[in-house]
């Protein structure tokens, strides 16, 4: 849920999520995370760079998370 929320409020910036908008929302970036920004290691993990890739992503996770859950249990 939290993935959609955040790219939709950088869609909402940019609507075509350039590569600007990208770098400031924070992906992990060697030099900038040596320069301090450590909070790039976490988000980065949340970024998307369309509305195909974020809906691709959640029915990957609910096909995946179904087989592992079946697997392990709740």
């Amino acid at each position: 849920m939290i993935l959609i929320v955040l790219f939709y409020l950088m869609y909402k910036k940019d609507p075509t999520v350039s590569l600007v908008t990208m770098i400031d929302a924070g992906p992990p970036i060697g030099f900038l995370i040596a320069e301090g920004e450590v909070w790039r290691y976490f988000t980065g993990m949340f970024l998307h760079g369309s509305w195909t890739h974020v809906i691709d992503n959640c029915i990957g996770l609910y096909i995946l998370g179904r087989k592992i859950e079946a697997y392990y249990g709740t």
